[in-house]
């Protein structure tokens, strides 16, 4: 039998499943009108921009199965796992996206215009981890670590791309 505790605990994990899992699904939604907007505007991009072809479509596998490990996560005796897993398919896929968003705004806006599109979001995430940490100290190596590797996926696949570089 579990203890109070331990079931407001495992109350918490399924409602924070149930959040993520929402803001998962708008962004599978996100990804297929982004995509559904290139092939009817401009389909010959997804030929021409492999890179950011290639980010576009595996955006959604990747944050699809974030959704079915946050649903897992909810349930499982071990949540520990399901959140590392869920997490990492996230960043990629959250990552993905938001680099595709931005070779397009470098392709039909402005090529500075998504130097800023980057620049917010890495100083937003910075902004949000220093908040978290100032409230849990232990959170410091594992914030540095998650914003270090999205970031870098957005320098090498996102940024340098919407730079021409590759």
């Amino acid at each position: 039998m579990l203890s109070n505790k331990e079931k407001d605990s495992k109350r918490v994990i399924r409602e924070k499943a149930s959040y993520r899992l929402a803001m998962n699904i708008r962004l599978i939604a996100v990804s297929f009108i982004v995509f559904i907007f290139i092939l009817t505007t401009r389909p010959e991009i997804l030929t021409e921009k492999l890179i950011f072809s290639f980010q576009l479509i595996l955006a959604i596998p990747f944050i699809l199965m974030s959704c079915m490990s946050l649903s897992k996560m909810g349930y499982s005796k071990r949540s520990d796992k399901w959140k590392g897993f869920s997490w990492f398919n996230f960043v990629i896929g959250y990552a993905f996206l938001l680099n595709a968003i931005g070779i397009l705004i470098a392709i039909y806006v402005n090529l500075l215009l998504a130097v800023l599109f980057f620049s917010a979001i890495w100083i937003l995430q910075i902004a949000y981890s220093i908040l978290e940490v100032s409230y849990d100290k232990f959170a410091k190596w594992e914030s540095v670590l998650k914003d270090g590797f999205f970031i870098l996926l957005q320098i090498i696949l996102g940024l340098l791309p919407a730079l021409g570089v590759f």
